[in-house]
């Protein structure tokens, strides 16, 4: 039996990986090299390995995919400014959840996920936007908004978020709303299926 540092126990590499499952399909053999230690998490950080981390899904099945630092961030800038928008509080304190804390859980990120110790679970850096309620999917895009306006006018001293990484992800948000073709604009190769998932505070 192997005891993990964050004191996930494992009896074999396959079990772990069906642990991770809710990875959506998105890489068996990452996950599974991961943990049986033919990928290093500290070379992942470091860009010796070059892979999208991170998956955001639209309304429309686009999805924004890039490096999961950047997915940190953007994370963060909701839950920064929900906190100051009415009924925003819930959300943003399950969002808090899907990024891990600094220097505590960073031991179990894989970039592409972490072990959340404060929920014993799991936890992919994957947001359907689609599985929050309405209301929170309103809530979510108000604060991104808000968001936007003040790392384009305050830059570093807002967020470390890089401002055309943000754009790029912010374009992809516009473009869902004005009904364009979701393909001619996404990271990934076709669309996301239909979601059936309920997330998120408020179901």
């Amino acid at each position: 039996m192997k005891q993990m540092d964050n004191s996930l126990t494992v009896n074999t590499p396959q079990r772990e990986v069906e642990k991770l499952s809710s990875f959506r399909k998105l890489s068996y053999n990452c996950v599974y090299n991961l943990v049986i230690g033919k990928l290093n998490p500290t070379k992942l950080k470091n860009k010796q390995y070059h892979m999208a981390s991170c998956f955001i899904i639209y309304k429309d099945g686009r999805c924004f995919s890039r490096r999961w630092s950047g997915y940190d961030y953007i994370i963060k800038i909701a839950i920064r400014e929900l906190k100051s928008i009415e009924n925003g509080l819930p959300l943003a304190n399950w969002l808090e959840l899907q990024i891990p804390i600094e220097d505590i859980e960073i031991e179990s990120d894989s970039c592409y996920g972490f072990y959340n110790s404060r929920i014993d679970d799991w936890v992919n850096r994957y947001l359907d936007i689609r599985s929050l309620t309405p209301e929170n999917q309103k809530l979510f895009w108000e604060a991104i908004t808000k968001g936007r306006i003040k790392l384009i006018n305050e830059g570093k001293n807002y967020s470390e978020l890089n401002l055309d990484y943000f754009e790029r992800f912010y374009k992809m948000y516009e473009l869902a709303e004005n009904g364009e073709p979701p393909m001619d604009y996404n990271d990934w190769g076709k669309l996301a299926e239909p979601c059936s998932e309920k997330n998120g505070p408020g179901w």
